[in-house]
């Protein structure tokens, strides 16, 4: 109905923002079925809205076809907007985290610019001050500024080094591959563990 230019301005309007709220928390959540049901969905919506098959892609595929159109693949995306939270907390010093980030900078002159907490449990590994702190050693050893410089210079930046900072974040994953999802084999395996669930039953009551 609509031109391919129009809808992609619908996508960016009214589907991408959807994936974005509050992204910045749950992106440290370092999981792959969550990350495969995201990934599922926004490749979905692609695919109805803009005609932008991202199915069986991987990211740096994904890159290539949607950088035509100006948008981040969806990982990419989150991490980018990661990024520019963490800009935010360290560029103001009234905020609690910036203190306590501060609380951890090395006295000595080190590669890295933050010592890590104590890690004694599997899921402190993923916390958000973890997470920030070895963020934050990345943009030491990258050479990559995160104070003194403007917001919009900063975001310019970010976009066009996402896929070096991904590469050596602590949030790089095994690549995933987006299945297209099959309606008449999930409801055929549906009806198969139906039918089981009822012989079970029945014997049971034999």
């Amino acid at each position: 109905m609509f031109p391919s230019k129009f809808r992609t301005s619908l996508f960016k309007l009214f589907i991408v923002p959807n994936f974005e709220y509050c992204s910045s928390l749950f992106f440290v959540l370092n999981s792959n079925q969550l990350r495969r049901k995201l990934e599922y969905c926004f490749a979905k919506s692609a695919k109805r809205i803009m005609n932008v098959n991202l199915f069986n892609k991987t990211e740096v595929e994904q890159f290539k076809i949607l950088n035509i159109v100006n948008i981040l693949p969806l990982t990419y995306r989150l991490l980018y907007h990661y990024l520019c939270f963490i800009f935010i907390i360290m560029n103001n010093c009234k905020l609690e985290l910036n203190e306590i980030i501060n609380k951890n900078m090395t006295r000595r002159d080190l590669r890295s610019a933050f010592t890590l907490p104590k890690i004694n449990k599997d899921i402190k590994v993923y916390s958000l001050l973890v997470t920030l702190l070895k963020t934050l050693n990345l943009f030491n050893t990258k050479n990559l500024q995160i104070t003194n410089c403007k917001y919009s210079q900063f975001k310019i930046d970010m976009k066009k080094k996402i896929k070096e900072i991904y590469e050596a974040s602590c949030f790089k994953m095994d690549p995933i591959f987006v299945l297209e999802f099959d309606k008449k084999k999930y409801y055929e395996t549906l009806n198969e563990q139906k039918k089981l669930m009822q012989n079970e039953t029945n014997n049971s009551n034999d």
